[in-house]
């Protein structure tokens, strides 16, 4: 793919590390995604056996994801790894918290808010409700919205402030599921969560062979 200033990007360099970057709790911001795939160009190039040149500018990147089309995107990655979803498996519902607009007072740091449950696919608003943000905070108003609207049986997404066992007991008894930010503030849980990846086997391996100072190293 040519930029508009005329230099060329590999598209698969691109989407694996938007990907690869997304995967790593990148999600969300575009220059944390860049800043991403910046840092692990050099090692993905080699990995993918592409030509080295120049990552991709921060500025450059909104403008080529622009022009990939995300269902076909979507489907690749998913029959590449023999994954096939119905509807009903393919719906998740994230849940965000935001303070409204013009409603903080001279003085205040909070004001009038709102949670959603949005929709992953068509970004439609499922449910929502609002709270007085000087009051009360949005984990419990979350909880009472889950409660509400019957949503404990489905598959929610929350950031790591929702990380609270409470929260997501509610989900797991009613037979949900939840995909949940974790943060290194809660420290025990994180490196039991590293400790359980480490035990689980590799889904695949890249070894290579290097020849130098009068040895063969194979990594």
């Amino acid at each position: 793919m040519r930029d508009n200033r005329g230099k060329r990007h590999e598209l698969a360099v691109v989407l694996v590390g938007v990907t690869l970057a997304v995967l790593s709790n990148r999600d969300g911001c575009l220059s944390s995604i860049h800043r991403h795939l910046a840092n692990h160009y050099e090692k993905l190039v080699n990995v993918l056996g592409e030509e080295k040149r120049r990552p991709l500018s921060r500025s450059q990147l909104p403008r080529v994801l622009e022009k990939v089309s995300v269902a076909v995107f979507d489907d690749l990655i998913f029959s590449h790894f023999g994954i096939k979803l119905n509807e009903k498996e393919r719906k998740w519902l994230a849940i965000d918290g935001k303070e409204l607009r013009g409603s903080i007072a001279s003085g205040a740091k909070r004001g009038e808010a709102m949670v959603q449950a949005v929709a992953h696919e068509s970004g439609k608003t499922m449910a929502q409700n609002y709270y007085c943000g000087t009051k009360e905070s949005e984990v419990p108003r979350v909880r009472k919205l889950l409660t509400e609207r019957a949503l404990l049986t489905q598959k929610i997404s929350f950031d790591a402030l929702h990380c609270k066992p409470q929260t997501l007991a509610m989900i797991a008894q009613s037979k949900g599921k939840y995909l949940v930010g974790l943060k290194e503030n809660q420290k025990q849980l994180r490196q039991e969560v590293l400790k359980t990846s480490e035990n689980h086997a590799n889904l695949w391996k890249i070894a290579g062979t290097k020849k130098g100072h009068g040895r063969i190293e194979t990594r």
